[in-house]
């Protein structure tokens, strides 16, 4: 499944184009090269193997006809906030992530949770802080 700065190219909000792809995967993989294209695996962390359905925090997105997965706009925020050398540093990870329409504050919050790293809730509510909210509405307006 796609991830970190891969994930942001594919959600639309990724403001620097790379030619490093990254997919996250739980077996041994080696990175390789591909029509120029560099694939890099990252395995998740440990907390989520015991939580990981299969379908959480990650969807669907068609590309040319060909559907892929990708993690889901909330797990991708906390994902390159968390290691945001696989997304292009930390200025390319806060430009992209300020201009992401909107979040579900409650599934950003059940991720966050469920990866149990106070330096990372840490940063999401600081990055949540930052923003302004638009609107009233369940669906944070960025």
């Amino acid at each position: 499944m796609l991830a970190y700065h891969t994930a942001l190219e594919v959600h639309g909000v990724a403001q620097g184009a790379f030619e490093r792809l990254t997919f996250l995967t739980w077996t041994k993989a080696r990175p390789t090269s591909f029509q120029g294209r560099r694939f890099t695996p990252v395995r998740p962390r440990a907390s989520l193997l015991a939580a990981e359905s299969g379908t959480a925090w990650i969807e669907r997105a068609d590309r040319g006809g060909i559907e892929i997965r990708v993690t889901t706009i909330e797990r991708t925020v906390a994902d390159v906030l968390d290691r945001p050398e696989l997304a292009g540093g930390t200025e390319e990870v806060w430009r992209s992530l300020h201009v992401i329409p909107a979040l579900d504050p409650k599934a950003l919050e059940e991720y966050v949770v469920l990866l149990a790293s106070r330096t990372l809730a840490a940063k999401v509510g600081f990055f949540l802080e930052s923003r302004p909210r638009a609107s009233k509405d369940p669906m944070m307006r960025l």
